[in-house]
């Protein structure tokens, strides 16, 4: 299952996989709309279905966890791909959250949550969270999660959000680690050639097809097999910052993760 599939990377790994054999791959798209234009394209290369949810909406992303559970006995592979990159300035969800720290990280980790133990019982299986590079740029400020007062650049925003992904996989890694089911985050390349880094007037350093390769090598079994807990950088197994790994920091987001309580 990979989330984000409607466009993007999110396609070209859904693509790559089903190519390579995936027996089945399940897309994911804010909407039916968007989904089935990709579900009609990518069909003749196999077995490949759609779930739909906005992740500006965690009732909805609640209701897609349970959709999963419902239609699928097995996940093999979780890669958790979809996020923005620069959002209007302070936009605020219907859940009261800021908009980009709710895609890129609440979201996928209540998502993550509701099908953890599906994911633990097919083990040998995978998650893979898509994080940055970026988080090195920017602390979590958990005393002003919303940035109201801060000058709110826009990858302030983008920024303090991938920390996150990364010290979420941290700890599914720890909690994981007794039912061989792995847990990584990666960074896919710097700004590579989608509609979100071309939106945002930056120049495509990594093309689409280096950065999907990146995503099916370390999920496709060669990759990152018997690894957990890691984060790569493309195919290098590197450290992540140290605020990331720092012990204090992922108590404080435990903390905040608390607040999803009522959607778990």
């Amino acid at each position: 299952m990979i989330t984000g599939s409607s466009d993007g990377i999110g396609v070209a790994v859904a693509e790559r996989l089903l190519r390579d054999g995936a027996s089945r791959v399940v897309l994911h798209a804010r909407s039916r709309e968007r989904g089935e234009r990709v579900l009609h394209a990518l069909a003749p290369l196999g077995d490949v279905s759609l779930v739909t949810g906005e992740f500006t909406v965690l009732d909805q992303v609640r209701a897609m966890a349970d959709d999963v559970l419902e239609r699928y006995a097995r996940i093999d592979i979780l890669v958790n791909d979809a996020g923005v990159g620069s959002a209007t300035p302070r936009p605020r969800t219907i859940d009261g959250f800021e908009l980009t720290w709710q895609v890129n990280y609440l979201a996928a980790y209540l998502l993550t949550a509701r099908l953890r133990e599906r994911i633990g019982a097919s083990a040998p299986s995978l998650i893979m969270n898509v994080s940055s590079v970026g988080h090195e740029l920017e602390a979590i400020h958990f005393d002003d999660l919303a940035l109201r007062h801060r000058s709110y650049p826009r990858i302030e925003a983008y920024c303090q959000s991938k920390p996150a992904m990364i010290m979420c996989t941290y700890d599914l890694a720890d909690a994981l680690r007794d039912c061989s089911a792995t847990v990584n985050a990666l960074h896919l390349g710097t700004y590579v050639d989608t509609k979100t880094v071309r939106q945002s007037k930056n120049a495509p350093l990594t093309s689409l097809d280096d950065g999907a390769a990146s995503v099916v090598h370390l999920v496709s079994g060669s990759g990152v097999a018997d690894s957990t807990g890691g984060y790569y950088d493309m195919l290098q197994h590197t450290r992540s910052s140290a605020a990331s790994r720092d012990r204090e920091q992922r108590r404080r987001l435990h903390e905040v993760k608390e607040r999803l309580r009522r959607w778990l």
